[in-house]
């Protein structure tokens, strides 16, 4: 039989020789919008109407927040999670002008979603399903602080706690660093934008940049590993698992009900790219691993 403090040892002496993960399978895809609205394209709408095909390769995404939810969405036919490193690059003309409305809602909103646990409503209600996204929002807002723009995040269903509580509080969890913007959070029209979301799985960051030819330089974070919720101060698990991009139109007519007018306008998109690594544990560490589950084993024998 080993013994116990043999094994602890041997596992500890592994673990100062080895890292506990590589690199695994990456997965890389670029798409541009030609024929989006066709099945044969790889992507899939929730409502057609909401998006019109645009001579060439772009697309035109139709928001209003006074309609039911829609999405444009490709499936990566893998999952990535926090566990993974990603990137997302969209590239997108925006119509909307600032100070839009007094509504707090967002027209554009795009990124990462999975294609079972995202659900169609995301307004902050309690009873809302929209849980495992990482998006790019635009708030054209004229009140609750003006106009503003920013990655949202909301990690996997936690037992026990209502949508409400899953959602990030941002001014703990966000850092930004301005350069060249043209307001106060209002993004430029007819422009053409890069946005691109990144995520690192060894520091649990996410990051957004925006770039354009015109002077736009814009980049945020959120530290996820310290991250808590917006409205109870709870700390919140970075657990998530996304399998798609896509383009969100969400609906949010109680904000318009109950604070201002409807966001109404239209977005372009020209194309975006997605590059994803998971990682799989060395041998070694899964020799260290078999050596734990033994020495459990066998201090329960003794």
């Amino acid at each position: 039989m080993f013994r116990p403090t043999t094994l602890l040892a041997a596992a500890v002496a592994l673990t100062s020789l080895v890292a506990t993960a590589s690199a695994g399978d990456t997965y890389s895809v670029t798409k541009d919008f030609t024929d989006a609205l066709n099945p044969v394209s790889g992507f899939s709408v929730t409502d057609p109407s909401r998006f019109a095909d645009n001579t060439g390769s772009t697309i035109t995404a139709k928001y209003d927040t006074t309609a039911a939810t829609a999405m444009l969405v490709f499936n990566f036919g893998q999952t990535f999670t926090n566990k993974s490193d990603f990137t997302l690059t969209t590239t997108f003309e925006n119509l909307i002008p600032g100070s839009l409305s007094s509504s707090l809602a967002q027209v554009a909103s795009f990124g990462l979603i999975n294609s079972k646990s995202t659900g169609n409503m995301r307004t902050a209600d309690s009873n809302d399903s929209s849980y495992n996204i990482i998006t790019f929002d635009y708030f054209p807002c004229d009140s609750w602080g003006g106009n503003s723009y920013g990655l949202t995040i909301i990690p996997s269903k936690e037992k026990g706690r209502d949508f409400y509580h899953h959602i990030y509080e941002p001014d703990s969890a966000t850092k930004i660093d301005i350069d060249g913007m043209p307001g106060n959070g209002i993004l430029p029209v007819n422009q053409l934008i890069t946005a691109t979301i990144s995520y690192t799985a060894a520091t649990q960051r996410a990051e957004l940049t925006l770039t354009s030819e015109e002077g736009l330089n814009v980049s945020l974070y959120a530290d996820l590993f310290n991250a808590k919720n917006r409205y109870s101060g709870d700390p919140i698990l970075n657990i998530f698992s996304i399998d798609s991009f896509a383009i969100t139109l969400w609906c949010d007519d109680w904000y318009d009900e109950e604070w201002g007018d409807p966001m109404i306008g239209n977005v372009v998109f020209h194309s975006f790219s997605f590059t994803g690594t998971n990682y799989v544990p060395e041998p070694a560490s899964l020799g260290i691993l078999a050596l734990g589950a033994m020495l459990m084993v066998s201090r329960r024998r003794r």
